[in-house]
């Protein structure tokens, strides 16, 4: 390709002789056809006998999804360094727009969550483009208003004012713009670039300026230095090694939406190898941040199925040490209080990176902080009465007395014993076990949110929940997780705040609903009833109800089908766990109700099992699909069924509605998942009684099966993970 863009600038130079014309708009074809490339430009001239200038270019690589729109290009090629790295000398780029688009594909979930393949990708990605960089970095680089988009909608986007990189000159301008705010950034100094055979270094030291415009007043680093240095060497195109280090001597931080302003030093020291064998980083690896040390290694063999180890370790500090070094904690008193002792932690993960996904986890924590002086600390107040106000986006909603004068305020051994059950059971079955953190459920939500790429689960107990409900905003951050854990260690292990306590506390002030905060205000809100008169059914829908209050009332109104087989599963699960555990009698599993219904005009739920509600040729049929899907598809997420639609007539579920979930309970929407299922129903269909809406001329609904000639009662609306969608 580059040779044919070669000759396309060279013919261009003489367009005006005709079979040169000619060979000229051959070549642009053969780009287009061969390479899905195209390249046009209003004149082109030579800069000497090694660089070239160009004016209103526009390049576009369908292939790679890039496009370049530029006023003018300039380029000029270092030919006494052909043969060995910074093969340009000048790159100058005036008034363009760069885009990049990416490639979409369609894969299946399998091969999404093949995570062994997924990471040797990124490394050879990595050090490739690190090969690119050392052997393409110009010598200068000018850069003038040049747009950069991520995205076709513009919301993330780099406009670059000036660029200039030389041999020992460093300036840069520009802008970021991400999900509607906008961050300035503003560098300025001195840089050191050297390269040998295989290796390239980078120096900078740097007066930066950095400004960050968004809800909140301005954000900036004013005048600090900062240095980066960076080394990339390789001996074979795929035994690869990589360094990079970058000291940032002051950095400061001001006005960010709950966190104080304060200096601080960040220093990253980290050293990668690659080769046949696997990938690995060394045990040298360290980060610095203020007076935080973090150490570690992780080793990534790429035999077998790919396992995986990763250690990371915090260096024995003091809490002032802890306390100064990140950003300000949302919950003041912390900072009032004097300590003695220090704090350190060892966490170590060895993984599978293929399904079905074993690991093992360990974290040890190595504590011996005492409190001398708890100062405005006095969390030993929640073993007394107090007053909670509850806030909603930063609005006084309501306040809860929190002892008995309270008007919804009920003690805990007024709370019915099936309902505390299957609280503890739903959210925190090892309430009375830990001391209020779960180390080996903080490893499988680790392990969780790795495989779902997303953040799924969260390992808080209800400990933790308390403390954030009670102390701290409910936005999902790293700080925010710190300090949730840091106090809810304090509460239990130094002011020894009863468990039983604890969970009188959460289950009087947990919310239910909006507005609705509390079990005795749940019951009579959901049921018309006081907590002492619930049933075991009513008891474990509310259980249902804590991690998702919000959600279930709209699904609830809207009579989601989805809500019903979630609620069912839910009841099912529950009971059957409480009743292993000696928590319920036979005849009290068995004697739960088949439809539960709601107070204040909220309609009711029939309960029962779901597949009893299909059609019996439907019903017959999705089960042997379903069964074949096991045999040939095991890996792959499972089918189940969304929604149903039921004939007025025969009060049965002639029209079903497919959907799939991974082993994490994640829906997943691949188009490939539904064509092999439906191949299946097809299979499964001997005497032709089923259709598929996706066989219809008019119809691309892949995922819906019904059976013929049924008239039926339609609704559209459904709820999925908890989000409200039309269908």
């Amino acid at each position: 390709m580059i040779v044919c863009i070669f000759l396309l600038l060279v013919t261009g130079l003489l367009k005006k002789v005709k079979w040169i014309d000619r060979i000229h708009e051959a070549l642009k074809r053969k780009l287009l056809l061969r390479y899905q490339v195209t390249l046009d430009y209003s004149t082109f001239k030579l800069m000497g006998v090694n660089g070239l200038s160009m004016t209103a270019v526009n390049y576009r690589d369908e292939r790679r999804g890039l496009s370049l729109l530029a006023e003018e290009l300039k380029i000029r090629i270092n030919i006494s360094r052909l043969r060995s790295c910074r093969k340009i000398s000048l790159l100058t780029v005036t008034n363009a727009v760069l885009k990049i688009q990416g490639r979409s594909s369609d894969t299946t979930a399998n091969a999404r969550t093949n995570y062994d393949a997924i990471l040797k990708n990124i490394y050879k990605s990595t050090f490739r483009k690190a090969r690119h960089l050392h052997k393409y970095l110009p010598i200068t680089l000018h850069l003038t208003n040049v747009d950069i988009m991520a995205d076709q909608s513009g919301n993330r986007r780099i406009n670059i004012y000036t660029c200039l990189l030389k041999k020992d000159t460093c300036m840069l301008k520009m802008k970021v713009l991400q999900a509607g705010k906008e961050h300035q950034l503003e560098l300025q100094g001195r840089t050191h670039i050297t390269t040998a055979a295989a290796a390239l270094k980078m120096e900078f030291e740097i007066d930066s300026k950095w400004v960050i415009n968004g809800a909140s007043s301005p954000v900036s680093m004013a005048d600090k230095a900062l240095q980066l240095n960076m080394a990339i060497s390789w001996k074979t195109a795929y035994s690869s090694h990589c360094s990079l280090g970058v000291k940032a001597n002051t950095l400061v931080l001001e006005n960010i939406p709950g966190l104080d302003s304060r200096p601080g030093s960040l220093q990253l020291d980290l050293v990668g190898n690659m080769d046949h064998t696997g990938f690995f980083i060394q045990d040298t690896a360290t980060i610095r941040f203020n007076d935080l040390t973090i150490s570690g290694f992780l080793k990534h063999l790429f035999s077998g199925d790919g396992s995986l180890e990763t250690n990371i370790r915090l260096k024995p500090c003091t809490m002032e040490e802890l306390l100064s070094a990140l950003p300000a904690f949302q919950y003041k008193a912390l900072y009032s209080a004097t300590y003695k002792g220090e704090l350190g932690a060892a966490a170590t993960l060895k993984m599978k990176l293929q399904p079905p996904f074993r690991f093992e986890w360990q974290l040890l924590p190595d504590n011996n902080i005492t409190v001398i002086n708890p100062g405005q600390l006095n969390l030993d107040r929640l073993n007394s009465s107090f007053i909670h106000t509850v806030y909603e986006q930063e609005r006084e909603l309501k306040a809860l007395t929190l002892d008995s004068t309270g008007a919804n305020f009920l003690p805990l051994h007024k709370i019915p014993v099936h309902l505390r059950n299957a609280i503890l059971i739903s959210e925190d079955r090892k309430f009375y076990k830990h001391k209020g953190i779960d180390l080996a459920a903080i490893g499988q939500a680790i392990m969780v949110n790795l495989v779902t790429r997303r953040f799924t689960r969260g390992a808080s107990t209800l400990s933790m929940q308390l403390i954030r409900n009670l102390f701290l905003h409910k936005d999902r951050t790293v700080y925010r997780k710190i300090e949730e854990l840091l106090l809810t260690w304090l509460m239990e292990d130094v002011f020894k705040v009863s468990k039983n306590r604890i969970l009188e506390l959460y289950l009087n002030i947990i919310e239910f609903g909006p507005g609705i905060h509390g079990i005795k205000a749940a019951a009579d809100f959901y049921f018309s009833k006081s907590p002492e008169s619930l049933s075991l059914t009513e008891c474990l829908t509310l259980s249902y109800i804590v991690p998702r209050p919000k959600f279930f009332i709209e699904a609830l109104k809207q009579g989601s089908c989805i809500l019903y087989e979630n609620l069912t599963k839910h009841l099912d699960s529950i009971s059957e766990e409480m009743f292993e555990s000696g928590l319920l009698t036979v005849e009290e599993k068995n004697d739960r109700q088949q439809e539960l219904t709601f107070a204040n005009g909220l309609g009711s739920i029939p309960l029962d099992d779901y597949m009893k509600r299909l059609h019996p040729s439907l019903r017959t049929i999705f089960m042997n699909a379903a069964e074949a899907w096991d045999l040939q598809y095991g890996e792959l997420p499972k089918p189940g069924i969304s929604r149903t639609e039921q004939s007025p007539r025969t009060k049965e579920a002639s029209v079903c509605y497919i959907l799939f979930r991974d082993r994490f309970g994640i829906n997943r929407s691949a188009t490939s998942l539904f064509v092999k299922f439906a191949g299946l129903i097809a299979a499964a269909d001997l005497t032709g009684e089923i259709s598929w809406d996706g066989n219809a001329p008019d119809k691309q609904d892949i995922a819906c099966f019904r059976v013929k000639n049924v008239h039926l009662n339609i609704t559209n609306k459904v709820i999925v993970n908890g989000s409200v969608s039309d269908l």
